[in-house]
């Protein structure tokens, strides 16, 4: 069976180790009252005193805001999706619609096809648009 571990904010961690380091208590006692192995505690204690206590809080707020930012970024993902979903929609189906204007239907296509190379995206061509016409029939 594997084994879990628990993890324990960087605001809990600093509270033990500053009231060891007050002196509100002795280090096996307040890891007691913490619920956790007094060799723990000890090592919170060398860790604050190098520093890297403190600095796991810096990396904590970061690690919420960069979450928080990849977050905003894939529902601006997803919002662009579907915006390019209904462009490609729209440019397919636009040619099929002037068909009765040979002119106009032609600038139509070329200007979708320039439009969708301009992005990455493949061209529709008139036997594409016929392809799939017939699959959603």
């Amino acid at each position: 069976m594997a084994k879990t571990y628990r993890r324990f904010s960087t605001e809990f961690k600093l509270g033990v180790v500053e009231a060891y380091l007050a002196g509100e208590g002795s280090l096996k006692g307040l890891a007691t009252k913490a619920g956790v192995d007094h060799s723990l505690v000890h090592y919170w204690v060398k860790k604050n005193h190098a520093g890297e206590l403190s600095l796991d809080l810096l990396r904590e707020e970061a690690s919420v805001e960069d979450a928080q930012h990849i977050a905003a970024l894939e529902r601006k993902v997803g919002q662009l999706t579907m915006e390019l979903d209904l462009l490609k929609r729209g440019l397919i189906a636009a040619p099929a619609r002037f068909a009765g204007n040979r002119a106009h239907g032609d600038a139509l296509r070329i200007s979708a096809n320039v439009s969708l190379a301009f992005i990455g995206l493949p061209t529709a061509t008139p036997a594409t648009i016929a392809a799939k016409r017939e699959s959603a029939l």
